[in-house]
This record gives structure tokens, sequence and C-alpha cells, in this order.
């Protein structure tokens, strides 16, 4: 496969990504994402960038943990990913925080852009 088109394994392990995360990384990647809000830039009404957001774990931790983000933009090439985590950006009622986008990020002004594994 193509590097350029790695993502379009993501599509195809989607149903079971957040699975194979979990016992992949012994729990860790919850606990990773969970200290994400504690190093978020200094300030109010942040706008913040998760790039390959996958199914959106990191997003909705961010909007969820942190008062002072105003909105998460999440973006990844594969669109499987995304509908899963459109799923649970409803189920948290978080669709007016986080914004979904398939494909590279449009230009706009960031406060972060967390990386997680």
């Amino acid at each position: 496969m193509d590097k350029s088109e790695s993502w379009k394994m993501f599509d195809t392990i989607s149903p079971r990504y957040d699975f194979l995360n979990r016992i992949l990384s012994l729990g860790q990647d919850i606990r990773w994402r969970g200290q994400l809000p504690r190093h978020l830039p200094p300030g109010e009404n942040l706008i913040v960038l998760d790039l390959a957001t996958g199914t959106s774990d990191a997003a909705i931790i961010l909007a969820q943990s942190s008062p002072y983000v105003r909105m998460v933009h999440g973006v990844d090439m594969a669109e499987k990913m995304l509908a899963i985590g459109r799923r649970k950006i409803e189920a948290a009622r978080l669709k007016d925080r986080i914004i979904l986008q398939k494909g590279m990020p449009r230009p706009c002004l960031l406060s972060a852009i967390p990386l997680t594994p």
C-alpha cells in the first residue's frame, strides 16, 4: 500500500479501531487523552485542531474537559472513522463544539494542535 493511501487501512478497521487501540496500548490511550486538557495554552475561547482525529476521542475529551475550548476541528482522511466519531459526538451532545471534516484542514486561526497516538 502506498504511504499516501495508508488512511484506507483505518477505514477497513474502523469498526474495531477503539477496541484495538485499548488492547494494543494496554488502556494507556485513555490516560493519554485524559491528560490533553492540561497541555492546552492558557486563555479562553480556544480553537483546537485535532489532526487525524479518527473516532474523535481526543476531540471529545477536549470539548468535555476544558471550559476554555470553544471549538474543536477534527480532520481525518478515513470517512468511516469520522462516521463513528460523528455518532460519538452526537451521543455526547457536542455537535455545537466539534466539527469533523474529511481531508486536510482548511486555513484558520488555531489555539492548539494536540498530537495523540
